[in-house]
């Protein structure tokens, strides 16, 4: 009896498809855990400013809203 064998089984044996699969988890938990986002303002390295209790209003205002004006008094 002849066993059907997927494309991907035709290509490569079963250990080489662990192995991949391995690798590519690897990788990716790798990316994650080294890695992290950082918080900070990308654009300044120097002289920042801290936020204040309106900073969620304004961004509201701006982003969600489109109010400028109304952002401009925050």
């Amino acid at each position: 009896m002849v066993q059907k064998l997927s494309f991907l089984q035709n290509l490569m044996s079963r250990q080489q498809v662990n192995m991949v699969s391995i690798t590519c988890l690897v990788a990716i938990i790798l990316k994650i855990s080294i890695y992290p986002s950082p918080a900070a303002d990308p654009f300044r390295s120097q002289g920042m400013r801290k936020t204040s209790n309106n900073t969620e209003e304004a961004f509201k205002a701006i982003f969600q809203q489109g109010n400028y004006p109304l952002a401009e008094r925050y």
